[in-house]
């Protein structure tokens, strides 16, 4: 009997430790102030669901251990709602809110499975439970996919509320029909729970001194949540062109006859110090399509359905389709969907069986939950993902400290298709034999250029541009950074652009203002409730745009006094006049 990786994702149930989840920003989400339900004047809609027979689960796991199947730690449910005529709309500037909250009782967990999912320009959903401690959001048209599926990450409990603002312009187009849930129930008796510090105790936290030189590979790993209740790990790939499209290594086993656009991708879900404790905010990214996989090799390449927004700590693994073993080796993986770990083979790591690298750890080790992870070479570049054990080894997992890896070489050219090989999908010259690993670039900077010199920096080594050239002078850039200020006389709006050295396609650009502001004009206070606008001084003339999170009117206000039209509600344009 073979043993392969993977674990039930439900282990996290009740664990969430205060999380809070972007789904498509990268920056820590706050709580949106107008949500609490008092804000609202109907009651809240609750919607009951039919809870399973936890008893009946917990009987047929154990029968399931003991005949050495791994036990599941929540049941994935199927439903047919349509949620919207469920819950109650209210009127709100510039559009209408609604909200429900759907509870599965006694649960310990909730994620939900939308199969027909749209939100049209400017709709905003959020996801929180019951004490607010997990909150999903926003969610917004970024989210579409041709598919129409959206799956959420858990919310611990056995309650969770939707709120949803729709604007005016597109009333009536969102659809939210879900057509599953997963309950997440108590975890057996005697075995261990599954999820945040529940993994083998020999395992070793990434940002333990082991993982000491490999926090930029750390930001390439993905702890999965899969459809039927299960755990994996995978890894973001490079490609020759550095174009940044989503390419995800994982394993075949693990993803093999599900959907993924019912997958969940969590980025960024380690502890922050060695041993510590569990994250308070980390990144979900729903679905994905599956371009290429190869059951002899046990690969699955899957590309996400959003790429990750740039600026984010995200980066890209670079790999290597060497025949020659590595002399080295390390794996960064989520061991029993724990926190990320890190496993270390110094002495590297042998052939085995025609189509694995076998790897024996002298720090940490892997098991279920692991399956999928890359293995890196001495030069941190990708050579395999994880099978799992393929020796029928029944030792304890702290006792034997190895991984057999299916080879990135033998997957390049798969099963000699484009749909059973990484070839197709990782470079566009086929001589190329290896890339590295790039970081996901970001660019800051003032808004405005002005006189002065400006300075703008990125992440990563850039090459910069300011444009049009008539508009800056004594720009002068060092990989990460660009000097530059505006030309003298120059007034308009420039560009300033930072591409990737080598790349095909991928460049990150802000929009700036040059030339002189007056003083004195500012917005400032005076929204709804306690938010308050942060004082900016205005442009010399032309149009601005604003976006509010809540319905809302501003409160404007200059000196000396000026005239300023169309303002009202989230979504609001105004005409600053000339001088």
């Amino acid at each position: 009997m073979k043993y392969i990786y993977l674990f039930l994702s439900m282990s996290i149930i009740g664990r969430v430790a205060e999380a809070q989840i972007p789904v498509r920003s990268v920056q820590q989400l706050t709580q949106p102030a107008e949500h609490p339900a008092s804000k609202f004047s109907t009651a809240l809609p609750v919607l009951r669901l039919q809870a399973p027979d936890v008893s009946a689960l917990v009987k047929e796991d154990q029968c399931g251990v003991r005949q050495g199947v791994l036990p599941h730690f929540g049941k994935p449910v199927s439903l047919a709602v349509n949620l919207l005529p469920a819950g109650s709309w209210e009127p709100a500037t510039g559009g209408r809110r609604w909200r429900l909250s759907l509870t599965s009782p006694g649960a310990r967990s909730l994620n939900f499975v939308f199969d027909k999912f749209f939100l049209p320009p400017g709709a905003e959903l959020y996801l929180y439970n019951a004490d607010r401690s997990v909150v999903m959001g926003p969610i917004t048209a970024a989210q579409n996919t041709e598919a129409r599926i959206f799956a959420t990450d858990l919310l611990k409990g056995e309650v969770v509320t939707f709120e949803l603002f729709e604007p005016t312009a597109f009333r009536g187009q969102s659809i939210l029909h879900a057509d599953q849930v997963v309950h997440g129930y108590q975890d057996l008796p005697g075995q261990p729970y599954a999820g945040y510090g529940q993994s083998a105790p020999c395992n070793v936290d990434i940002n333990c001194s082991a993982g000491r030189d490999w926090q930029t590979e750390s930001n390439a790993v993905a702890l999965i949540l899969l459809p039927n209740g299960q755990y994996s790990t995978g890894t973001l790939l490079n490609d020759n062109c550095k174009s940044l499209i989503p390419n995800f290594l994982t394993a075949y086993h693990s993803i093999n006859g599900m959907d993924a656009n019912r997958m969940v991708f969590r980025f960024q879900y380690k502890s922050s110090t060695c041993a510590g404790a569990e994250p308070t905010n980390y990144l979900s990214f729903s679905g994905a399509q599956v371009v290429a996989s190869y059951q002899s090799t046990d690969f699955a390449l899957l590309r996400l359905n959003q790429r990750p927004p740039t600026g984010s700590p995200i980066t890209y693994a670079g790999w290597n389709r060497t025949t020659t073993p590595a002399t080295s080796a390390a794996s960064l993986h989520h061991a029993a969907g724990d926190v990320m770990k890190i496993s270390l083979a110094p002495s590297g790591v042998q052939p085995f069986l025609a189509t694995y690298w076998h790897t024996n750890f002298t720090v940490g080790t892997t098991q279920p939950g692991s399956s999928g992870a890359a293995l890196f070479d001495q030069n941190h570049l990708v050579v395999g993902q994880l099978y799992g054990d393929a020796t029928n080894d029944t030792r304890p997992y702290c006792d034997k400290h190895d991984g057999d890896y299916g080879r990135f070489d033998l997957s390049w050219t798969g099963g000699g298709t484009p749909q059973t090989r990484l070839s197709d999908w990782l470079t566009t010259d086929p001589s190329v034999t290896q890339v590295p690993t790039v970081i996901n670039p970001s660019l800051t900077g003032p808004d405005q250029v002005c006189s002065q010199t400006a300075l703008f920096q990125s992440n990563t080594t850039l090459v910069w541009a300011a444009t049009p050239a008539g508009l800056f002078t004594n720009s002068s850039s060092y990989g990460s950074q660009l000097f530059t200020a505006a030309a003298a006389g120059a007034a308009g709006t420039g560009t300033i652009t930072g591409t990737l050295p080598g790349a095909c396609v991928p460049s990150v650009t802000k929009t700036v203002r040059v030339g002189s502001e007056p003083s004195g004009y500012f917005y400032g206070g005076g929204v709804s409730s306690s938010q308050t606008l942060q004082t900016v001084q205005y442009v010399t003339g032309g149009q601005i745009s604003m976006f509010l999170n809540e319905g809302a009117n501003f409160t404007f206000s200059s000196s000396p006094a000026i005239q300023l039209s169309s303002y009202s509600g989230r979504s609001t344009s105004f005409y600053l006049p000339a001088g």
